[in-house]
């Protein structure tokens, strides 16, 4: 759940390794549920050209069955595309064991960078890349970064909402 940060564990910002900041529940701007996971960038807070949130908390998920089947499924918010390049999906047990994929685009193949506002983004699991031993009987760990250029300023009001895993019929 995207409703508030501690909706299903706790939602974080990784304020060592991304310039990700101030993160809060946005009760106003959300695509599902009640509300979205709203933060802030501030460039100069790490020299990695991110933002990442994660939930290293929520109660455990048993996938078993979906893998390489399933698709991660997300809403981002980018108040700007300018300097824009990918968001990153990672799920799994911890930040040492999950899959992990880059989108580029959004559910309907459109460039991220081409527009700003909401976009729905698909992660397939098929083309994920595996770090460490993750077991899909029990996934507690989602991790999302949000990745732009050396070129991108401070800004303010990034979300994120709606995170689900589909399978295509």
């Amino acid at each position: 759940s995207c409703d508030s940060t501690t909706g299903n564990g706790t939602w974080t910002i990784d304020t060592t390794n991304s310039d990700a900041s101030t993160a809060n529940a946005d009760i106003t701007e959300f695509r599902e549920g009640s509300g979205s996971i709203n933060f802030d960038v501030d460039v100069s807070q790490s020299a990695n050209n991110r933002a990442t949130l994660e939930n290293s908390s929520m109660s455990s998920v048993n996938v078993t069955g979906l893998e390489n089947l399933a698709s991660v499924v997300l809403w981002v918010f980018l108040p700007s595309a300018v300097n824009f390049n990918s968001v990153t999906a990672y799920w799994g047990q911890n930040s040492t064991n999950y899959w992990s994929l880059a989108s580029t685009t959004d559910i309907d193949g459109a460039f991220l960078s081409a527009t700003a506002g909401w976009h729905q983004v698909r992660f397939d699991w098929e083309d994920s890349a595996v770090t460490g031993t993750p077991s899909t009987s029990a996934v507690t760990y989602l991790r999302v970064d949000f990745n732009y250029s050396a070129s991108q300023a401070d800004d303010t009001d990034f979300r994120l909402d709606g995170i689900r895993l589909v399978r295509p019929e």
